[in-house]
């Protein structure tokens, strides 16, 4: 009877805790976060309160790139996030990510770690995502991030950096 108790108050504490640890399907093409407590909530229009960068602007197919989520000065910090890299004006991720750091994973989109996202709730100041482009890929990629700062409060797939893989 005891661990019935834990395990129907973990099953609760994993749906109140915030930010699903699975990333619909249906969030992998529009990046709209979905799941219990977002109500369905409408993204934010306002100018994003964060900074995204990459470690370079251009990289051989051979090469990885860092891509960050960095708090802007005396701004807010964050809770989630899903970032994609596309070619073009596809609808589908390319390339692998891997995180760096303990406050990241990756998920499966279309392929294998090709979409990474948050582990946890936990108010986040910055994150960074190792990419690596598909193999013998050459063209201009598009990093598109979406971040929450709450459940209600977040700005979906903003165009987040411009990268040329030669």
């Amino acid at each position: 009877m005891f661990s019935l108790i834990i395990l129907s108050l973990a099953a609760v504490a994993q749906l109140t805790s915030g930010y699903p640890f699975e990333v619909p399907t249906a969030a992998c093409v529009d990046m709209t976060p979905k799941g219990p407590g977002h109500n369905n909530a409408a993204p934010q229009n306002s100018k994003v309160p964060f900074d995204f960068a990459l470690q370079k602007n251009s990289i051989s197919n051979s090469e990885t790139v860092e891509f960050s989520i960095n708090q802007k000065p005396g701004g807010p910090t964050f809770a989630g996030f899903m970032v994609q890299a596309r070619a073009g004006n596809s609808p589908t991720p390319i390339g692998t990510f891997q995180p760096k750091g303990d406050n990241a994973r990756t998920v499966t989109c279309s392929a294998e770690n090709d979409t990474g996202s948050h582990n946890s709730p936990d108010s986040k100041t910055s994150t960074t995502l190792i990419w690596t482009p598909p193999t013998n890929f050459k063209g201009s990629v598009t990093f598109y991030a979406t971040v929450a700062e709450t459940k209600l409060k977040f700005w979906t797939r903003q165009k987040a950096a411009t990268l040329t893989v030669k």
